[in-house]
């Protein structure tokens, strides 16, 4: 947990490489955060904004995930995010699926914006 409060509980990022008439491989992404009431913020208030990815410290995707709110979770004063990509996304080119990519995960407290980094994230393939 960051000094903000911010618990990155799961995060995947995934290929997904079934095959098919029409096999494109598409890049998807999930998680969950989980967020703690401080003292500087209501966590009613806080939205996930976007979730940039990078490779070799170049972005190759900025992604505006569908985020629900679910189950409360262990505790009181917590807000859980449940995250995920709406389609996936077209494998870009010079992208490497056999590497890792970082996460620049970027939120929204009352006008305000602040980010949080995860750092060589393994990228996994569906079959």
């Amino acid at each position: 947990m960051d000094e903000k409060g911010i618990n990155l509980k799961q995060f995947f990022v995934w290929i997904n490489m079934m095959p098919g008439p029409d096999f494109k491989p598409r890049i998807n992404i999930t998680g969950e955060i989980e967020i703690s009431e401080l003292s500087e913020y209501n966590i009613e208030q806080v939205n996930l904004l976007f979730v940039n990815i990078y490779q070799n410290d170049i972005q190759f995707y900025s992604v505006e995930p569908v985020v629900r709110i679910g189950e409360n979770p262990s505790g009181d004063n917590k807000k859980l995010l449940i995250f995920s990509t709406k389609d996936g996304m077209d494998v870009k080119n010079n992208f490497e699926i056999d590497s890792v990519v970082d996460a620049e995960f970027i939120f929204e407290f009352d006008g305000n914006t602040f980010s949080q980094f995860e750092k060589n994230v393994i990228i996994q393939k569906a079959y």
